[in-house]
């Protein structure tokens, strides 16, 4: 029942209708409303298809993690390692209601102010030294 509430969500928030997604990935409204409710499952290239229209993994829309870009793993070094950040860890500890989506968007602010304070260090040094 994942896959089917999954798809339900992704397709409500990009503001579609069922006959409006059907048509996009080609496919027919009945057999997108029967995925969406749990009655079919969709065959390997159409699963690829919808994680690719709503750019997500197939292993988020099947349940198998709750961020849609994958595994940690996965992220980029600079994200991975704002992730790590005891920082930012306690501080999505804090706020438990957060969505994954929430967190994923949190976390990748962070490794972009982290980044960024970085960058200013390394001119300031490269400033005193010039």
């Amino acid at each position: 029942m994942m896959l089917a509430s999954r798809l339900r969500l992704l397709r409500t928030k990009k503001g579609l209708s069922q006959r409006e997604l059907a048509k996009l990935i080609k496919i027919a409204p009945s057999t997108l409303a029967m995925y969406e409710v749990g009655k079919r499952e969709p065959d390997y290239n159409t699963l690829e298809k919808i994680a690719d229209f709503y750019g997500v993994t197939t292993d988020y829309l099947l349940g198998r993690t709750d961020n849609p870009k994958g595994n940690v793993d996965e992220y980029d070094p600079k994200l991975k390692k704002a992730l790590e950040d005891p920082a930012i860890t306690d501080l999505l500890m804090k706020v438990p209601d957060l969505t994954e989506e929430e967190k994923q968007s949190l976390a990748e602010h962070w490794a972009y102010v982290m980044d960024f304070i970085e960058r200013k260090r390394q001119e300031r040094k490269k400033q005193q030294n010039d």
